[in-house]
């Protein structure tokens, strides 16, 4: 169940751990466009963190809206 308001985790990881970033303009390529696409919604980042393996970061959502477009695809 997702709920507006609530805090949510989302990761996503390498197969066998491999890497999913090869440089640091992989790492700079995520995050603008998270920034991005987060502009267009009343979404909050609330902590995120980038590894070479993996990424997971922490969102709270004030609308259903939101929630629909992100999990709901």
């Amino acid at each position: 169940m997702h709920l507006a308001g609530h805090y949510y985790h989302v990761y996503n990881r390498g197969c066998n751990r491999e890497r999913i970033f090869a440089n640091d303009g992989n790492h700079v390529f995520l995050l603008r466009r998270a920034k991005s696409f987060l502009a267009d919604y009343p979404a909050r980042v609330i902590a995120y963190c980038l590894m070479p393996s993996h990424y997971s970061s922490d969102y709270s959502s004030g609308e259903e809206r939101w929630l629909r477009t992100q999990f709901w695809k």
